[in-house]
Formats: C-alpha cells, structure tokens, sequence
C-alpha cells in the first residue's frame, strides 16, 4: 500500500481505521454487544498490519545508513511504551466489581478515553507527517529507489523472491516464536498471576509494565550499538524491534512493507496458535506445563536463530555504493592532465 499511495497515507489509513474502532467500542459496552466488541477490535486488529511495518520504512526514507537501526527501534520504541501503559492503566481503570454494572462503567470510561487519545494521534498524523524528503538520506535507498523505478512489476512477483529467500524464511520463523510467546504471556498473564493471587489485578498489570519497560531498554540500546557495529545476529536481545530491521537486511532492495507485513502475520499466526492452546493447557493442567511450553517454544525459536545466517544485503549495497564512488572519483582524478611546471 506504502508502494502505491505512498508512506503519508498508510499512516493516515491506518491511523484513521484504528480511530474508527477505538470510537466503535465505545458502544459496545453491554452483555448482549459482543458483536460490536469483535467489530471494533477486528479493524484495530487490521490497523496493526498497517501500522507497525512503518518505523522500518520511515527509517530507510528519512534517516541515513548510520541511523538506521537506533531511527527503527526508537519507532517500534512507542508501540512497547502504549502497550506498557495498557498493562498499567486497565487494572487501575477497571476494578473486579462484584457489580456488573460496575464494571460496565468503568470499560466504558476506559474505551473512552482510549478513543479519544487515538482521535489526537490521528488528527496530528494528519497535520503534521510527511511522506518522504526529496533526496534520498542514503545510497541504499537511492538504489533502491532506482531499481523500483526501473522494475515495474505486480504484488505477487517480491511475495514470490521472498518464499525462496532461506534466510528471511527462517527469520519469519523465529521471530513468530519469540515474539508470539511474548504475545502469549501478555494475554495470559492475568490468568497465570490470579490462579496464585486472588485479586491482584493491578500487581500482574505491574508486572506486564516491567516487562515491557526491560524490553523497550534493550530494544533502544541494541539499536544504538547495531548502527556502530551491524551485529544483528549477535544482539538480538531486541527481538520485537531487530526482526523488523534484520527483514530489511536479509530483503533488500524487496519493499520494507512488504517483508515486515509478512513477519508481522507470522507472528500473528504464531500467537493465535499458541494463545488457543496454552489456553487449554492453562485451565487443564495449571501454569507448569505453560512455563515448561513457553521455554520449550523459545529454545526452538533459538535454534532457528542460530542456523540463520548473517546476511546483509543492504549493508553490502551500502559498501558497494562507496566504493563505486570512490573508483569513480580515483578514475577521474587519473584523467585529469598532469601540470608541469615551468621556469619562466
């Protein structure tokens, strides 16, 4: 869609879609509107497609190749910091009433107030960003751009290259893995604290917000270092951020929309699957076999890792690019006649 219409409006689209949820919502507050509930969530739910391949493509548009990594992870930064506060805020917004009605208000307050935070963030997407600098920041997205240009082809022709690419297969993999278990844990967090715990609803909500805080540190951290050193297969510690940013590596010049959309519906299939059936062995058999699972998923999950290789494709056109250059201006410099001096 970013190919197409351009990186301005996916965000406008995907900010505008997740606004029209977040105000369906509000609505659905009621035992018998569970309907309206899965409408509102199924278009925030599309909205994520949209949305979080951005911080890779607005990082290759705006930022030259040295910022790369820390411009990605301080984008992916912001969705950790609004999912730390949905850890924080639910529990303390919406208390376990033994009233129904109760707790209808207060879901109803907290709909509220999340329409109307969504509704700021879509009004200044609208004024104020941008689509993309008139001069590529980089030799890469240069390159990029030129082969895109030169390249007319449909939809299906990248999807295509990037099933036959080993290693972002492998990639797509291992981060569904991670990252679904951390999608995982998130949704059954509640479930897993409160079988120890009676009411301790806000203490687990403490607890998703360290959790998350730990990650957003390692997420900025690692971005830093990956633009000094290009190690990503070393400090992958940034799981949720660095699989965006290693997609583009093992993918370039393909579109960063399309590979990042690609490893984010895997990694929503993986957390379906695993959301379903840790369900069932939560209520079956109790939070043991859970943790035994979440570990088991995670080992697997390394060993892909592992095998991948450290390609990098972009870094590679990078270093290309610059030695072009250099050949060129070397090549000129000999064309130039050599002046002689003379004795007047």
């Amino acid at each position: 869609m970013s190919d197409k219409w351009g990186l301005r409006w996916t965000a406008i689209l995907s900010s505008g879609l997740s606004c029209l949820g977040a105000w369906i919502k509000t609505f659905s507050v009621h035992p018998d509107r569970f309907h309206i509930v899965v409408i509102g969530h199924s278009i925030v739910g599309f909205t994520t497609t949209l949305i979080l391949p951005i911080p890779g493509r607005l990082a290759a548009q705006w930022f030259p190749s040295n910022e790369l990594s820390t411009a990605t992870c301080l984008g992916l930064f912001g969705n950790q910091l609004g999912i730390a506060f949905g850890f924080l805020l639910t529990p303390i917004i919406v208390k376990n009433h033994e009233n129904l009605d109760d707790i209808g208000n207060d879901l109803s307050r907290l709909c509220w107030g999340v329409a109307i935070v969504v509704t700021i963030g879509f009004i200044l997407v609208l004024i104020l960003f941008q689509d993309e600098p008139k001069l590529p920041p980089s030799e890469t997205r240069a390159l990029q751009k030129l082969n895109r240009t030169k390249k007319e082809e449909t939809f299906v022709m990248p999807i295509k290259r990037l099933a036959k690419n080993k290693n972002y297969i492998l990639l797509c993999n291992s981060y569904g893995l991670n990252v679904g278990v951390l999608n995982v844990l998130s949704t059954l967090l509640n479930q897993i604290f409160l079988a120890h715990f009676e009411n301790g609803e806000e203490d687990a909500g403490r607890i998703g917000v360290t959790m998350i805080i730990s990650g957003m540190s390692g997420t900025v951290i690692s971005g830093i270092i990956l633009d000094k050193t290009h190690k990503f297969k070393f400090f992958m510690w940034g799981y949720a951020s660095l699989g965006y940013e290693l997609s583009t590596e093992y993918t370039y010049p393909e579109s960063e929309n399309i590979s990042a959309g690609i490893l984010n519906i895997t990694n929503s299939v993986y957390g379906v699957i695993f959301v379903i059936m840790l369900g069932i062995l939560l209520k079956a058999y109790g939070d043991i076999p859970v943790h035994i699972a979440f570990c088991s998923i995670l080992l697997l999950g390394f060993i892909i890792t592992v095998l991948t290789e450290d390609e990098q494709r972009r870094q590679d056109a990078k270093k290309k690019a610059q030695y072009e250059r250099i050949a060129k201006l070397e090549n000129n410099i000999d064309n130039i006649p050599e002046i002689r001096s003379t004795n007047l």
